[in-house]
């Protein structure tokens, strides 16, 4: 009997469709290693410029050079330098209020006067929570234990009156002595002695006729608001004063 031929076998092919993900995977790798070792520099910038090549390659197929939307990382870190100062400084405007901004012109103002008459050992400005004080101590306004204003202290009112008009806001002028008696000065007590101080300041300051009166009041306080302790007769001069206040708008 014959025997049957055996047909021959058919070489099997191989599949190779294993090699499309092992190629993505070798690439992601790569792709992997590039960011670690972007990661281990110093430059920020750089990686996250990086970043965003990577992010167009593997998901809109561009080029580096094809794709215009990326911006040059010197070009980035200038304009958010120049949006961050330019945010700074109107969030700075808008923290200080239009008429506090008027009484630090003001200060300085008065401050630039006391400087060019030689008067910082007499005249001194302060900005508080009610405003502005411009503090005057008594040698430079009156004799001693007296009300009646010194030459000079027509001119200093006159010259203060001037920069007053700068300002629509509310103005106070306080009296204040020591704790010594007013014996001798014509007056019964610190109080009458003090209140004629701020009277005559203020009617000397309205001789101004571009003020308007409505705006400006005067007080005495006597020896019972010191700035220092009536100890010394250092503490006292310094107590024997007459403030201004320019109050803040309300």
């Amino acid at each position: 009997m014959a025997k049957k031929k055996r047909c021959p076998k058919h070489e099997e092919h191989v599949d190779e469709t294993w090699l499309i993900p092992y190629a993505d995977l070798l690439t992601l790798l790569l792709a992997l290693f590039i960011v670690l070792f972007a990661t281990s520099q110093t430059d920020k910038q750089k990686l996250m410029e990086m970043s965003k090549v990577f992010s167009i390659i593997f998901t809109s197929q561009k080029g580096v050079m094809g794709d215009a939307s990326i911006q040059p990382s010197n070009q980035k870190h200038s304009t958010d330098n120049n949006e961050k100062t330019s945010d700074q400084g109107e969030a700075t405007r808008e923290m200080i209020p239009p008429k506090q901004g008027e009484l630090a012109t003001l200060q300085k103002k008065v401050n630039q006067y006391i400087n060019m008459e030689n008067l910082p050992g007499y005249i001194a400005t302060s900005m508080t929570d009610e405003g502005l004080m411009i503090t005057i101590r008594d040698i430079a306004l009156f004799p001693s234990g007296g009300s009646e204003l010194l030459p000079e202290a027509d001119r200093i009112a006159y010259d203060l009156s001037i920069m007053l008009e700068k300002t629509q806001e509310k103005v106070q002028v306080a009296g204040h002595t020591d704790d010594n008696p007013s014996e001798g000065s014509g007056y019964s007590s610190n109080w009458e002695l003090s209140s004629a101080r701020a009277v005559n300041f203020l009617k000397a300051i309205l001789k101004n006729p571009a003020l308007d009166p409505e705006r400006f009041s005067a007080v005495a306080y006597s020896q019972y608001q010191p700035v220092a302790p009536n100890i010394s007769e250092q503490d006292r001069e310094r107590n024997r004063r007459v403030e201004i206040l320019i109050r803040k708008a309300d």
